[in-house]
């Protein structure tokens, strides 16, 4: 009862100040995603507080845009493929929520709300950042941000491993200590591999926190005209790297190098993937001394699996799902957060692969839909990586887009893109990528106004668009 009383005045104010002006729910967003884990577990068992960013931010924010009318152009600046798609998916949810099959209604909204709820933060994400400085500004507050959970998982991993895994688990969490660590899992590989909940309520979401920080964090070290700024992002990344590696989800040793492999392949080809090597292969090895892992151990585990996923849940699971529910059994019913609407929850088997659930629940038509809009985004963005001009805004859009990419062979595996909190990163920076071609054309459209051989701009201006070669070599103007 205190913490829905709470709830509603912190709603309310919060109303209060988001509706005058949506951006600022991007913002406040933003900063609580990576705290909103803290929230929940401290009111354990109450399943209110789950909801509290969607009344406190999302929806004002969603409330306050849609009422901007100078706003609505951006809806026809974003891709039309992208904007197709996005629809394609919300009919199909809709028609699929009056399947006969559904076990009840509620698993029809729950399952609604999973799919589609945070896809107009794309488009929120594009209106929000107006030029190259204020993208600046919103990642300088990510990877600020970044520095609390990454170091508090560090910290709950070192003591774990000093004090007892159990001990420190139910110390920091008390009765939600169970729920957060999965019943206490830990693996033995030379060394013991503990699951850490850091601020997140369970290892997932944390580990998806960590993989998402290196977005913002490799993007600033790109993009930043501060030379303190670019060393403190790539401080921030290294912090990242190993806090996802330590965060017990077996999935970071191939999902952090994949990524980072993509973004620095894409943003300077093959020196830049023997750049990473030299950066990620010392970090890894620095996390398993610290852990006690052992490496050669860790790599038959992660071989073992790989192939385990690849085939049992990749190829098996769609392959079942196409064949056992070609037409879908409704919206909501390969779900998880839906299983509490369901008669028997324990009963609840759900199929650990983004495309299957999509085939389960809207047919073949959605997986043609789901895979549809992840193709699109990609080719979008490749696009708009390969043609940008400005070499910080590339940067930015290499890891972007390599984020995407990796959390659409993620979904191979699992439900990332349904959890706290990838599954509002991901669309927001699917809507900044996006919005960076208008950057840089912003920024040739000033550059062509430059005198020649840059007079009356500082140098700090010209070298922020990424033309001070041109200018000081070639003589300026175009």
């Amino acid at each position: 009862m205190i913490s829905i009383s709470l709830g509603i005045v912190v709603m309310l104010l919060s109303w209060y100040a988001i509706l005058p002006r949506w951006q600022l729910g991007m913002v406040l967003l933003l900063c609580y995603l990576p705290f909103a884990g803290v929230v929940t577990l401290s009111l354990y068992p109450d399943t209110l507080p789950i909801l509290y960013k969607d009344f406190f931010f999302v929806i004002p924010a969603y409330l306050a845009y849609w009422g901007a009318s100078q706003d609505r152009s951006v809806q026809e600046r974003v891709p039309e493929l992208v904007r197709i798609f996005m629809w394609g998916l919300a009919v199909l949810v809709f028609l699929q929520s009056f399947n006969p099959g559904l076990a009840a209604p509620l698993v029809a909204a729950i399952g609604a709300k999973v799919w589609l709820f945070y896809l107009p933060l794309l488009f929120l994400a594009f209106a929000m950042i107006e030029s190259r400085d204020g993208l600046v500004r919103v990642l300088r507050l990510m990877v600020v941000l970044a520095w609390i959970p990454c170091c508090i998982g560090i910290v709950e991993w070192l003591a774990s491993a000093a004090f007892g895994y159990e001990e420190i688990m139910v110390a920091i969490y008390g009765e939600a200590a169970e729920g957060a660590t999965q019943n206490f899992v830990r693996f033995d590989i030379g060394g013991e591999f503990y699951r850490i909940p850091s601020t997140f309520t369970f290892v997932t979401q944390y580990f998806g926190f960590t993989l998402s920080m290196l977005v913002p964090a490799y993007a600033l070290a790109k993009l930043d005209d501060s030379v303190s700024w670019r060393r403190f992002a790539m401080l921030t990344l290294v912090l990242a790297m190993l806090a996802s590696f330590m965060s017990g989800a077996r999935a970071a040793y191939f999902f952090v190098p994949l990524l980072l492999l993509m973004a620095y392949w894409l943003d300077g080809m093959f020196r830049g993937v023997l750049k990473v090597m030299l950066m990620v292969v010392p970090i890894l090895f620095v996390a398993l001394y610290v852990a006690g892992i052992d490496p050669f151990k860790l790599y038959q585990l992660m071989k073992e699996l790989l192939l385990t996923y690849s085939d049992e849940i990749a190829r098996e699971g769609l392959m079942d799902a196409i064949e056992n529910s070609p037409f879908g059994t409704g919206t909501g019913m390969n779900t998880g957060p839906a299983r509490y609407a369901f008669d028997d929850p324990e009963g609840f088997i759900g199929i650990e692969n983004y495309y299957a659930k999509a085939v389960v629940e809207l047919g073949i038509p959605g997986l043609v839909v789901v895979a549809g809009l992840f193709l699109i985004l990609l080719r979008q963005g490749y696009r708009i990586q390969s043609q940008l001009r400005d070499e910080g805004l590339r940067g930015c859009a290499s890891v972007m887009l390599a984020f995407i990419a990796t959390t659409a062979l993620n979904s191979f595996k699992g439900w990332q893109i349904d959890l706290d909190p990838v599954n509002v990163y991901f669309w927001v920076f699917a809507g900044m990528l996006l919005k960076l071609k208008y950057l840089d054309q912003h920024a040739r459209t000033e550059l062509e106004a430059v005198p020649a051989f840059g007079y009356g701009h500082s140098a700090a201006t010209i070298r922020r668009h990424g033309a001070v070669k041109g200018l000081l070599e070639g003589g300026g103007g175009k």
